[in-house]
C-alpha cells in the first residue's frame, strides 16, 4: 500500500492498544495515562465495547502485537480522533471500569443472596 495513501486514511483515527490503559504495566511498558486511572489488564474486547459506548466507531484489529511486545497479539483499535488522546484514553478507561462494575453487580448480588 501506499505510504501516502495509507496516512490520509488514518489521519482521522486515533490507534488505542491495550497496554495504553493497562494499570499493570508502567510508562516504561507503554502506560499512557495515570495509574490511578488505569484499569488492570483490559481485554480487547472490553476496549471495543467501551469505545462504542462512547460513540467512537471502534475498527479492532485482533491480531496486531504492540510493537514493545511483538510477540504478545493484544490487538488495537481504530477509534475517530476528535478530541486529544489522553482524554480519549482516560474516557475509555473509566468506562471499562463502569463495565466491569455493572458485570460485578449483578454477582455480588447473586453471592449475598446465597449465603
Amino acid at each position: 500500500m501506499d505510504k501516502g495513501l495509507a496516512q490520509v486514511r488514518r489521519r482521522d483515527k486515533i490507534i488505542i492498544w491495550p497496554v495504553y490503559v493497562d494499570s499493570s504495566k508502567t510508562r516504561r511498558e507503554g502506560r499512557r495515562i495515570p495509574l490511578r486511572i488505569g484499569v488492570n489488564s483490559p481485554r480487547l474486547s472490553e476496549l471495543i465495547e467501551a469505545a462504542e459506548r462512547l460513540g467512537l466507531e471502534p475498527e479492532p484489529n485482533p491480531e496486531a502485537a504492540h510493537p514493545r511486545t511483538w510477540w504478545n497479539k493484544t490487538g488495537y483499535i481504530l477509534v475517530k480522533g476528535k478530541e486529544a488522546k489522553s482524554k480519549i484514553l482516560i474516557g475509555l478507561a473509566s468506562k471499562i471500569r463502569e463495565i466491569r462494575l455493572s458485570r460485578e453487580a449483578p454477582l455480588k448480588k447473586k453471592m449475598d443472596k446465597g449465603r
